[in-house]
C-alpha cells in the first residue's frame, strides 16, 4: 500500500485532488485516458476505485474475432489519413 500526501484546490465550483502518476501505476490504472472511479465515502475517508481500467490498446481491439483482413479491407475500411495512395 502506497501512502501520500495530496491537498484539495479548488476547480471551477467544485474542487478536486491531482493524483500523481506513481499513484495510479500502483492502483493499476495504466492507461490515462478516460478512466472512470467509483467514489466510496464514509464519515473519515473517500475511497476512488477505478472502474473502467481497459488500456487503449484493449480498446482498439475489443471488436477484433481474430480474422485477418486483406489489404483492400483494410484501405476500404480506413477512416483518417492511415494510408494515402
Amino acid at each position: 500500500m502506497l501512502v501520500r500526501a495530496t491537498k484539495l484546490k479548488k476547480w471551477g465550483n467544485s474542487q478536486g485532488i491531482i493524483l500523481p502518476k506513481e499513484t495510479l501505476k500502483q492502483a493499476g490504472v495504466v492507461d490515462l485516458e478516460d478512466v472512470s472511479f467509483d467514489i466510496i465515502s464514509t464519515r473519515h475517508e473517500i475511497i476512488l476505485k477505478p472502474k473502467n481500467n481497459t488500456t487503449r490498446m484493449e480498446k482498439l481491439f475489443e471488436n477484433y474475432t481474430g480474422g485477418h483482413l486483406n489489404d483492400s479491407e483494410i484501405i476500404e475500411n480506413s477512416i483518417g489519413e492511415e494510408f494515402d495512395l
